[in-house]
């Protein structure tokens, strides 16, 4: 693919993720106050930010499954859409937290980006800060694949979904449409499951060779002791991931999170 289609795919994420936010916004209702309609925009933003790190996952999740391989019409081409679609998540991130803090009488920078500074709401806010810096961190990995090395990248990388984690807590904590019984709320627990369906299916039926489990099918061949710990990093990172998002997913099918 060349530079120039790339950037134009780029473009275009990022011109449906603003249309996402608009159209959230319109959804989320109207308010004739500026402050009011702040309001409005910073939820629309978190949610659209939730969505696309759904997407982004869902995408990582098939592209990294051997079974998916053969109804994939091309891998490479949904390989990119997860990488554009995380660093579009990134910049939602971004833009939710700066409206909070600039825009909303509530707002604070320091509680913003800095763990458990918030008096109310600390495990909400703190989640929300993690779900952040690991998405800026560990999300947009690939691109620095240059200069660092591969093994590293692809144990650290399997930690980013820690990110959607982070920020569903964050949502069902603190999420003006999310915190209370509803139709929202449900909707958000229910697409937890095919989601850990696809973590289950990544971790019994990887696409990379080497991440395959001799328990499972295995290698061909015997794997060096690099190769197995590689084997075991990536799928512990994989396990973690699935087991805090199944965490969160049964705290919310309970009658709210606290702070």
């Amino acid at each position: 693919m060349t530079r120039s289609r790339l950037v134009a795919q780029s473009a275009a994420h990022v011109v449906v993720a603003a249309v996402a936010v608009a159209a959230a916004d319109v959804v989320l209702g109207t308010a004739s106050h500026l402050v009011d309609r702040v309001f409005l925009l910073t939820d629309a933003s978190g949610l659209v930010a939730i969505i696309w790190a759904y997407a982004g996952l869902v995408l990582g999740l098939v592209t990294g499954t051997r079974r998916f391989a053969r109804f994939l019409p091309s891998r490479h081409a949904l390989v990119t859409w997860h990488r554009q679609l995380n660093v579009v998540v990134v910049a939602l991130m971004l833009l939710h937290a700066l409206l909070w803090v600039f825009a909303t009488p509530a707002g604070s920078l320091l509680v913003a980006f800095v763990p458990q500074t918030a008096d109310v709401g600390a495990l909400g806010y703190t989640a929300g800060v993690l779900s952040l810096y690991f998405a800026a961190l560990l999300g947009p990995t690939w691109y620095l694949r240059r200069r660092i090395p591969r093994r590293a990248w692809l144990v650290v990388h399997q930690f980013a979904a820690l990110s959607y984690a982070f920020g569903l807590w964050h949502a069902l904590v603190l999420g003006a449409d999310f915190r209370f019984d509803g139709a929202l709320r449900t909707t958000l627990w229910i697409a937890q499951v095919p989601l850990l369906g696809l973590f289950a299916a990544r971790v019994l039926r990887p696409h990379r060779l080497v991440e395959r489990m001799a328990t499972f099918g295995g290698a061909p061949w015997p794997l060096t002791r690099r190769q197995l710990v590689l084997r075991r990093a990536v799928f512990s990172g994989v396990v973690v991931a699935a087991l805090v998002i199944l965490t969160v997913a049964l705290s919310a099918s309970q009658r709210g999170l606290h702070a």
